[in-house]
């Protein structure tokens, strides 16, 4: 029988997680180009292919659209008080100094 949504989310999450890994690490290390030296880092033929496809924007869902589950997700609220709440719209903080999705 075929897996649901939730149970290819949750081998997958499993997985990153028998690994040690977080979520954000395991997006970082997928999208990395780079190493910390400068040099490329080897990917996978598949590897190369899925980010290809994705960062081309020919797959099924654009970035955008990730990007915008990200911006209406309710855990990315960070609370009012918070010292971050004004970070969304700084022109004076680097987005890579950002931590929250948004404010």
């Amino acid at each position: 029988p075929s897996r649901t949504n939730a149970q290819k989310i949750e081998l997958i999450l499993g997985t990153i997680q028998t690994e040690n890994w977080t979520l954000g690490y395991f997006l970082y290390q997928i999208f990395r180009a780079k190493d910390n030296e400068g040099g490329e880092i080897h990917r996978s033929s598949t590897h190369s292919q899925m980010v290809s496809i994705i960062l081309a924007g020919r797959s099924n869902k654009s970035v955008a659209d990730i990007i915008a589950e990200w911006m209406a997700h309710p855990d990315g609220r960070i609370p009012a008080d918070s010292t971050n709440s004004d970070l969304l719209y700084s022109t004076t903080v680097p987005y890579t100094d950002i931590r929250p999705v948004r404010a």
